[in-house]
């Protein structure tokens, strides 16, 4: 299995001087199984240079086929999708599993940015077969020769992490979510931080935390949000992000071999996200786990 980051920023994009290293395309990556499989999670702005490469290797001829797992469809996550060349071309397909909303049409959640009033592009000019399937935030399901399993995040509108098996190897991707800890996100956006946690959330939190562990368990990679440093996670922990040292903590507890930093902040510089990578490779060491920064354009085979 390898790995394949073409977005790795949150929020918005960011391009410019200060962060070409690290890129500043909104999430998306690309999942390849030892016998050519594709998958692709979330199709953030970074999916536009994915779409570009798959033209030269089928898809552009009307021969493709993959799937797309969306964390959740807030619009960093699936704003480059109307960009996806692919999708333009009749005979590729495309199965997009995301979570059912409790208000719209999973399709026309993602047909919505394609309104008259944003794109001159209609949906209905994606001439790709693109179908859709509502997933549950706790489901085990199959993709081909791989096994998904989903998993609730801590999250506004509530996200879903992903861990992935195929070809004796477990990638989890895990992105938006706060700790499980000092609040519990629901569908509505909290306003300021709560002032204390009740006996209720507490009990709910914690049966979150047991179902995320037992998803990336064992994981040789974990994509982890990394949005906030701690001061800044202290001040905003009701935004639905995380910390770098909460990444640690989690694979340490669920031995995790890898974990990328990911989902970085749009203040996020190349200078800063340069600094983070010094200190967390130090400290992932001496806990045993190899630590990157996601980068545009890095490769990762496990």
């Amino acid at each position: 299995m390898k790995i394949k980051f073409w977005g790795v920023r949150g929020s918005y994009p960011v391009p410019g001087v200060q962060t070409n290293k690290f890129g500043g395309n909104t999430p998306c990556i690309e999942v390849r199984l030892d016998n050519g499989q594709l998958i692709i999670i979330d199709a953030g702005t970074g999916v536009r240079g994915l779409g570009l490469d798959l033209m030269e290797n089928g898809f552009g001829k009307g021969q493709g086929k993959a799937s797309i797992l969306i964390t959740h469809t807030h619009w960093d996550h699936i704003q480059g999708l109307p960009f996806f060349k692919p999708a333009f071309v009749s005979g590729n397909e495309f199965t997009i599993y995301a979570r059912a909303s409790h208000h719209e049409n999973l399709k026309q959640v993602f047909a919505f940015q394609n309104n008259a009033c944003y794109s001159p592009t209609p949906f209905a000019d994606m001439k790709a077969s693109m179908n859709f399937v509502e997933t549950d935030a706790e489901q085990k399901f199959r993709v081909g020769d791989a096994l998904v399993k989903t998993v609730k995040l801590n999250h506004p509108n509530t996200a879903i992490g992903y861990r992935i098996e195929a070809d004796d190897k477990v990638f989890a991707c895990i992105t938006d979510t706060a700790p499980f800890e000092d609040v519990l996100i629901g569908d509505q956006f909290i306003p300021t931080p709560p002032k204390s946690v009740s006996a209720e959330d507490e009990r709910l939190l914690a049966e979150l935390q047991f179902k995320l562990n037992t998803v990336i368990e064992n994981a040789d990679l974990m994509v982890y949000d990394t949005f906030f440093q701690v001061n800044e996670y202290m001040k905003n922990p009701h935004w639905g992000h995380s910390t770098p040292e909460h990444g640690l903590d989690l694979c340490k507890e669920c031995d995790v071999d890898r974990l990328a930093l990911f989902h970085h902040a749009p203040s996020n510089t190349d200078e800063i996200l340069e600094s983070m990578q010094t200190h967390y490779r130090k400290t992932g060491g001496d806990l045993h786990v190899d630590v990157m920064v996601a980068t545009e354009g890095q490769e990762v085979a496990l």
